[in-house]
């Protein structure tokens, strides 16, 4: 690359990866079907599916996959889960419990949550095969993987409580061993109840645990902890499944094998952590070194953990209902993994207005920024820093000067006029003090700027193709700016669909943007809006917190236009804004449009006519306009709507 850093964190995974000269890349994710999954899962899937890309954009043969663990047992259930359909189910394989829940067509719990999340990833440009576990155990390579993990069953427990145990006291390590006298790598789904595990009252897992592997018979003894029955079953019946520790690197070991995956950051905690573990158990037990490996932090919402078995979840159809999937893509891959991500819906504006300049800048439509701006500033900041310096430094000259000096006439005619020799001195040293040392800062500041901004640009050129969801396009695709579609959505009932079409196909000229937008995709984005702004106002409805209601308040301009001028909104009205009014009413039938010059000379004209002061006129146009006294800024805000709705609006006052 003939760069001496990586241009983005991802480069040295993706070079680690190449380093292990091995084709078909495999990448992997993998998750539980407990339930609704939540957003922070797109994480791990979109660190995947950006190394997909940059991967096959290098010509290599890469699979990303993910293991949907239908096969796991259920411990519990989400609070939105009936519960007496909990009870009746708990312990029993995802895979083996039935839908919950009819909207999507499903045989099982598992497929129904499993269904639910994977619908969503071509929505965010995630291509991935789905490999759902619990037919994976019906499969012979599988099979093949829980012998040798029961051949060396010994090996496996060793392995693992050299981990768990290592930090462990003596008398601790000696109780641990002890629980796991009798431990086996594997356990079986019960012939006669189904389940694979119980819990207690004091809320202990029981697994139904392999008591004995019969590898001459190819078969696995147990005794239920639910139900007592007690049997034995083949290894290819599919009922035997491997305990997690072993699930996780016997699946990195299936042909074609597993090269990279990334995971929250609990399962890379040093030695006890379970990547830790599986990478051991991987190369002792399947002669396999595993995968790279990638910790990353918790994507939050706002301050609250989500959590699949807790219920609180937003998922990401939820997400994609209301905003654009690259904006996802963007908060994910911009945030170094070692960085938490706090996610907070009210503050979609933000997020669009960071994308919009990403992609901006890989069309070459803007730059990262205004360099001569950046270098006009930081020359007059020096300037004075210099001039600073060179006027302390002639005032202790100068001070010096006024002590050495015997006559004391002399002394004190320098001493009064010690500010003008300051100044006049300052001026003649400037050329020789100020101006070189300026020139060679403002050279060196000027250097490096340009090497920021030809980073910049890099890192863009690398970053824009991985946010992007679909197929790249020649030119910038759309942009509507959220505030104008804000505003349209609150003013769906007075302008039609055509007129705001035209109004949205002016802002893309506004930013030197070609593209046509689509009526298709307009509709799509007005809908969006729509949606996110229906969640913001039950949001603030549901804040309890007067300063964070405030706070959600002021991160969206919400408002509603009243149908009719009631009497309550006129009688606000003093007869020095209505003599105001009827001059604007006028203005309004004498223009062809309203806007921010135009606005701004009305203004002027009303308030030389009438006496009004500005603010009081801004506020009394609102209170027609939507009802209060604030709103949306004003020149834009009625540049949005139909010119003949204003003029009807305001013409109860033309005859006062």
């Amino acid at each position: 690359m003939g760069e001496k850093y990586a241009i983005h964190w991802l480069e040295p995974v993706v070079q680690e990866i190449l380093a292990r000269n091995q084709e078909p890349i495999v990448i992997s994710a993998g998750k539980t079907t407990s339930g609704h999954v939540h957003m922070g899962f797109m994480r791990e899937i979109i660190i995947g599916d950006a190394i997909r890309r940059i991967l096959q954009s290098k010509g290599k043969d890469v699979i990303f996959r993910i293991f949907l663990d239908t096969y796991d047992a259920a411990k519990r259930f989400p609070p939105y889960i009936d519960k007496s359909y909990a009870n009746k189910y708990v312990g029993r394989p995802f895979a083996r419990i039935p839908s919950p829940f009819n909207d999507i067509k499903a045989n099982s719990y598992a497929e129904y949550f499993g269904k639910e999340l994977i619908n969503a990833f071509p929505d965010f440009g995630v291509e991935i095969q789905v490999i759902w576990t619990h037919k994976l155990y019906q499969q012979a390579d599988m099979q093949e993987q829980i012998r040798i993990g029961l051949e060396k069953a010994n090996l496996v427990k060793e392995i693992v409580l050299s981990h768990l145990t290592h930090a462990m006291t003596k008398e601790e390590k000696e109780e641990r061993y002890k629980m796991y006298e009798h431990w086996m790598p594997a356990m079986v789904v019960c012939e006669s109840c189904g389940r694979t595990q119980i819990k207690n009252t004091k809320g202990e897992i029981s697994p139904n645990r392999v008591i004995q592997y019969n590898k001459e018979k190819d078969t696995v003894s147990y005794n239920c902890p639910a139900c007592e029955y007690a049997g034995e079953v083949l290894i290819s019946s599919g009922l035997v499944k491997l305990n997690w520790r072993l699930d996780w690197p016997a699946k990195w070991a299936l042909d074609p094998k597993n090269l990279f995956e990334c995971s929250g950051k609990d399962h890379f905690t040093k030695i006890t952590g379970s990547w830790d573990v599986a990478t051991d158990l991987c190369i002792k037990i399947y002669n396999y070194i595993g995968p790279v490996g990638l910790g990353f932090e918790w994507m939050r919402l706002g301050d609250t953990d989500m959590g699949t078995s807790k219920g609180i979840v937003f998922m990401p159809k939820t997400y994609y209902s209301m905003a654009e999937p690259e904006l996802l893509r963007m908060l994910v891959l911009t945030t170094n993994p070692s960085r938490h991500i706090s996610f907070r819906i009210e503050e979609l504006a933000l997020l669009y207005d960071e994308y919009e300049r990403i992609e901006r800048i890989y069309y070459e439509i803007e730059e990262p920024f205004d360099l001569d701006k950046k270098v006009g500033e930081f020359k007059t900041r020096i300037e004075k820093d210099l001039i600073r310096d060179l006027e302390i430094q002639i005032t202790r000259e100068i001070n010096i000067e006024i002590q050495k000096e015997v006559d004391p006439l002399q002394r004190e005619n320098i001493t009064k006029n010690k500010k003008n020799l300051i100044k006049e001195r300052i001026k003649k040293q400037s050329h020789f003090d100020i101006h070189p040392k300026l020139e060679k800062k403002m050279a060196e500041y000027v250097k490096t700027e340009e090497k920021e901004r030809e980073r910049v640009k890099r890192e863009v050129k690398f970053l824009y193709p991985l946010i992007y969801t679909k197929r790249l396009k020649k030119r910038c695709p759309p942009q509507i700016p959220l505030k104008f579609l804000v505003n349209m959505v609150q003013l769906r009932e007075f302008i039609s669909f055509d007129e705001i079409m035209k109004k949205a196909q002016l802002t893309q000229r506004q930013k030197q943007i070609s593209a046509v937008i689509s009526k298709s995709y307009l509709r799509k984005r007005l809908q969006q809006t729509s949606r996110w702004l229906d969640y913001i106002k039950t949001l603030i409805e549901k804040t309890e917190d007067p300063t964070e209601k405030v706070r959600l308040e002021s991160k969206v301009d919400l408002f509603e236009v009243p149908k009719i001028l009631t009497p309550e909104i006129l009688k606000l009205i003093d007869s020095e804004q209505r003599r105001s009014l009827k001059v604007f009413s006028e203005w309004l039938l004498s223009v062809e449009e309203v806007n921010e010059e135009t606005l701004k000379v009305s203004m002027i004209q009303i308030r030389e006519s009438t006496g009004i002061s500005v603010q009081k006129l801004f506020q009394v146009i609102y209170l027609i306009l939507i009802g209060r006294t604030t709103g949306p800024r004003l020149g834009p805000f009625m540049s949005l709507m139909d010119l003949n709705w204003i003029r009807h609006r305001f013409s109860i006052f033309r005859n006062e």
